[in-house]
């Protein structure tokens, strides 16, 4: 095929810039580099300018930055990865050299103040500054080798980096077209990243996805601050002046959608926004801890003034936060179970808590409400003694008898002796059967109880003779008045109250046993 004057001249300029060679016909220049940003071949000739020691340090600076600045092609940005591998090829001193030009020119742009994009422009990766971010992280970053290696000049990209994102944070985190996101960024740099974050954080912020960052890259004292700052967003959100401002927002968006809402339903439509809001806030101050996030998630816990969702929603936060070394935590939490006025739901949290402390330490505490004379609700002395049952060992089991009711047990519900059955039976070693037959026999009723709970739970079919013989057992079962507690199972044709220990055997404990092979 016949060459043309022009494919001559195009294989002229090529074989020039392969060779290093130079001729007045060809020399490249700023309009070249600026052409090539936009032509097919232009990626390669750019990177030749870039590698090529014939070409002046201001062209081959600007070859690089029109790499940064080419258009994605195909849905890629692939002027990037070509300057990585082009700075990559350089020898080290020309790599310093390139790099300390490059540093400035894609500060610059990375500082300029944001634009605020919306809609088609933002899905299109209209925030201009991206592809300068994106090019000084992918030069500190690069792992086939170090493209930056003077330390000042890291420090002014990773700083640059740190503003950007938090420039404009809670926008530039979801835009998708970055080629790396600010997650990413922020964990290659560490705990420096991680330190500008606690200020970020106020209503209707990613303080969500701040606070996991903050929790994974954080030092300590960071840690410290973004707990701070999320007990006041918490306590904030918890407050009448969140309320109006939302009661607004949810009206508006109400006559938006086509409602119209009365008064008290918006009310209650707010409220349950706000319980929603508060308790995002939990779930971030869990996951960063601290002592400032347990003072305030006990506070909340522990102030029957509060809604019972809310103070649920508080020490179930608490989960792994609570310093176990700490007598205070556990008096708190323990003070909150056995409380009259707390809802079942919120109890159950506490007690869940407490169980999270070593046994010696909160043990004694329990005890208490398991002993306690005025004790309301037989459901707290349960919870309470399964608690410190499942913290104990076989060797505990002799002081935690001592702890049951005496003699008849007025109030004794059957769910105690039955979870305590279990709960026993699941120990490593647990009691032997044998053991447990002749504890069936025990004078204690509360005790000889525990141990037909045990089968009741544990009992399999082979062990039915030995508990047949139980049936004469006439001892009065407790008098328990709350229809949850009653002694009680299902008869052939309704379900029975039992009257002794015998009737308990016959109709309750048998037929479980019964029923496991």
């Amino acid at each position: 095929m016949a060459r043309t004057p022009r494919t001559t001249t195009i294989l002229l300029c090529l074989a020039a810039l392969s060779a290093s060679l130079s001729t007045t016909g060809c020399r490249v220049n700023d309009t070249d580099v600026k052409r090539w940003e936009t032509t097919e071949l232009g990626p390669t000739k750019l990177v030749a300018v870039i590698t090529h020691d014939k070409y002046e340090w201001p062209l081959r600076t600007d070859a690089a930055m029109a790499l940064v600045r080419m258009k994605p092609r195909a849905g890629r940005r692939i002027g990037i990865g070509k300057l990585q591998e082009a700075v990559a090829s350089l020898p080290a001193a020309d790599r310093a050299k390139l790099v300390a030009n490059l540093a400035p020119l894609l500060v610059k742009e990375i500082d300029k103040p944001p634009v605020a994009q919306q809609g088609v422009a933002e899905q299109k990766g209209g925030d201009p500054s991206i592809p300068f971010k994106d090019a000084a992280y992918a030069l500190v970053s690069y792992d086939k080798a170090a493209l930056v290696t003077d330390e000042a000049v890291k420090k002014t990209l990773t700083d640059a980096l740190i503003r950007w994102a938090t420039a404009d944070f809670d926008r530039r985190i979801a835009i998708s077209s970055q080629l790396y996101n600010i997650e990413q960024i922020f964990r290659f740099i560490g705990a420096d990243a991680g330190r500008a974050l606690p200020p970020l954080v106020k209503p209707d912020s990613a303080f969500d996805r701040m606070t996991a960052l903050v929790a994974e890259i954080g030092d300590p004292p960071t840690k410290d601050k973004m707990a701070q700052a999320l007990v006041a967003l918490g306590q904030y959100t918890e407050g009448q002046e969140w309320f109006t401002k939302n009661k607004q927002r949810v009206k508006e968006a109400n006559e938006t959608a086509g409602y119209k809402v009365a008064d008290d339903k918006l009310d209650l439509q707010t409220k349950d926004y706000q319980e929603e809001q508060v308790t995002k806030v939990f779930a971030a101050l869990k996951k960063v801890g601290g002592r400032p996030a347990v003072e305030y998630l006990l506070g909340v816990g522990g102030d029957k003034a509060k809604p019972p969702k809310r103070r649920e929603a508080a020490l179930a936060a608490l989960d792994g936060r609570l310093d176990r070394s700490n007598p205070n935590d556990a008096a708190r939490v323990i003070e909150i179970a056995k409380a009259d006025e707390t809802p079942d739901a919120v109890r159950q949290q506490a007690f869940s808590r407490a169980a999270e402390f070593p046994r010696d330490s909160v043990a004694p505490k329990l005890y208490e409400i398991v002993t306690a004379k005025d004790q309301k609700k037989w459901k707290v002395r349960w919870v309470a003694a399964s608690t410190v049952l499942k913290l104990s060992q076989a060797a505990n089991l002799p002081e935690f008898y001592t702890k049951l009711p005496p003699g008849p047990a007025a109030g004794f519900a059957m769910s105690e002796p039955v979870t305590y059955g279990d709960i026993i039976g699941k120990m490593t070693p647990p009691p032997k059967k044998e053991d447990w037959l002749a504890q069936a026999k025990d004078p204690q009723l509360s005790k000889a109880l525990v141990a037909f709970g045990y089968f009741y739970s544990h009992g399999r079919a082979a062990d039915v003779p030995a508990m047949q013989a139980m049936e004469a057992d006439a001892r009065a079962l407790p008098k328990v008045e709350d229809g949850d507690g009653k002694w009680q199972c299902p008869a052939p044709k309704e379900m029975k109250d039992m009257a002794n220990v015998g009737e308990f055997v016959k109709y309750c404990v048998i037929p479980a046993m019964q029923a496991r092979k």
